[in-house]
């Protein structure tokens, strides 16, 4: 292994560190290659985005040289990854692809291991999967922060589920959005109170911002208790109503 190789894995290990990052990207430095310049200053500039509060002028200048350096090199740095039928390996985040789509649940069960293996995954998103199951036994989802399973709408059960996934305690946000032609009259794919409850009341979700959701989905019941602030015997920023998307619009 090669100290580039060590120095990624150390990276993929510890994805909500920045330290390994910005240790890789002075390795980069190092190099005096030019491409791998331009890639220590895009993680460098990406931390800086994600982790302080830059000046608005600061801050608006990173974000053009952002914008400028992955307009130069985002495929030659896609390339680098490898690829998989149903996997889109998506945005960029503190200098490394962090956000990837599986197409399927039986594509995440077929390729989570590589594509966990191959980048600092946070975000994930599943928009077709039906049922959880497999999803929660994995040990990945440790290192996510923000997960997407839009599509065919979660029942309750599903939902109990999510919430007692203790695998999920770094997650941020949850998007449960039904998509265009979901069954909302199927009363088994509506969450209902208890539902609701389960999920901003599980201790495993401790660390959750935002909750998105679609109307049709909530009970009127459910959207009361999602929203009202709850009484918890711990420190939780209570999910308030503005973080309920009233619709897909807002589920990019």
């Amino acid at each position: 292994m090669t100290e580039g190789q060590a120095l990624l894995r150390a990276i993929i290990a510890s994805p909500a560190d920045d330290l390994p990052r910005l240790v890789y990207a002075d390795w980069l430095d190092d190099t005096g290659e030019p491409v791998n310049a331009a890639r220590a200053e895009l993680i460098r500039l990406q931390c800086l985005l994600e982790r302080e509060w830059p000046s608005e002028e600061r801050a608006a200048a990173a974000w053009s040289r952002v914008k400028d350096l992955l307009r130069q090199h985002d495929r030659a740095w896609r390339a680098e990854l490898p690829a998989f039928s149903g996997v889109a390996f998506r945005r960029f985040g503190r200098g490394f692809v962090n956000e990837v789509r599986f197409v399927s649940g039986h594509r995440f069960q077929e390729h989570a291991g590589a594509v966990f293996a191959a980048a600092p995954v946070e975000r994930l998103l599943i928009p077709a999967l039906y049922f959880v199951h497999g999803l929660l036994d994995t040990p990945h989802l440790e290192q996510v922060r923000e997960l997407d399973l839009s599509g065919y709408g979660p029942s309750p059960t599903t939902v109990r589920e999510l919430a007692g996934c203790s695998r999920l305690h770094r997650l941020r946000r949850l998007t449960l959005v039904a998509r265009s032609g979901a069954r909302f009259h199927d009363t088994r794919r509506v969450i209902d109170v208890w539902a609701a409850h389960a999920l901003v009341a599980s201790p495993h979700l401790a660390n959750l911002q935002a909750l998105i959701l679609r109307e049709p989905q909530v009970t009127p019941a459910a959207r009361r208790g999602i929203a009202r602030p709850l009484r918890r015997p711990r420190a939780v920023r209570d999910l308030k109503s503005a973080d309920i998307a009233q619709g897909a619009d807002e589920v990019r």
